[in-house]
């Protein structure tokens, strides 16, 4: 598996557990490629509460991406058996 399909798989985890309300958040923002003003007039909401919601979706979905390549890549790494050994 590549790091794209990799990082995008998590998302998808990360999105699909999120509360409906930020999920539609992410939809019209990535999905229907919306600017922040945009969902604001969908949603009737005010601009920079849309724009504080979208960036805490960013930092946590950045942050879980991040750790869990850390954690990949500090696992140790088999070694395989010399060919004498097999």
């Amino acid at each position: 598996m590549t790091t794209l399909s990799c990082s995008a798989a998590l998302v998808r985890e990360f999105v699909s557990h999120l509360p409906r309300e930020d999920r539609l958040l992410v939809m019209l923002r990535y999905a229907d490629d919306l600017q922040v003003e945009e969902i604001a007039a969908v949603l009737s909401q005010p601009i920079d509460g849309i724009r504080r919601r979208l960036d805490d979706l960013d930092d946590r979905a950045r942050r879980l991406i991040g750790r869990s390549f850390s954690a990949a890549a500090s696992a140790p790494v088999p070694v395989p058996a010399a060919p004498h050994e097999l």
